[in-house]
């Protein structure tokens, strides 16, 4: 089981995660973290340690290139996400439906929570 933690404080985004790996019947203490930056970017992940490998080393994304955050990150950042866990390797299908895994994303002063059926969450309350 994996925790990760967002916070948005004093306009800053803070993102905190465990260390460790399990294949359901043995934990390790793994030392690749599961919050990393990556660009503009702190991300931190659940699902797969793959999963977040492709992210934190894969993923090509610049910073929003608009005013509208909400809407560059439901749509360029996503579309980039899918392409880099597909080009990985790492991309599930259920129902004719592409799913990935579910990770948290800072960028400026938000904090986004993206779902295995990629859609992009922002919360009202930090």
């Amino acid at each position: 089981m994996t925790c990760i933690v967002g916070l948005v404080a004093d306009g800053a985004v803070w993102i905190g995660g465990d260390s460790a790996g399990s294949d359901g019947s043995v934990i390790w203490v793994r030392s690749d973290s599961k919050v990393f930056r990556v660009g503009p970017y702190i991300m931190g992940f659940t699902s797969s340690f793959r999963m977040g490998q492709l992210l934190r080393y894969s993923l090509n994304i610049g910073e929003p290139d608009t005013w509208d955050v909400d809407r560059f990150m439901a749509t360029t950042f996503i579309n980039a996400v899918r392409d880099c866990l597909r080009e990985g390797g790492w991309m599930g299908m259920e129902d004719n439906r592409e799913l990935g895994g579910t990770f948290l994303v800072g960028i400026r002063d938000r904090l986004y929570v993206v779902d295995s059926d990629f859609q992009v969450g922002y919360t009202a309350d930090g």
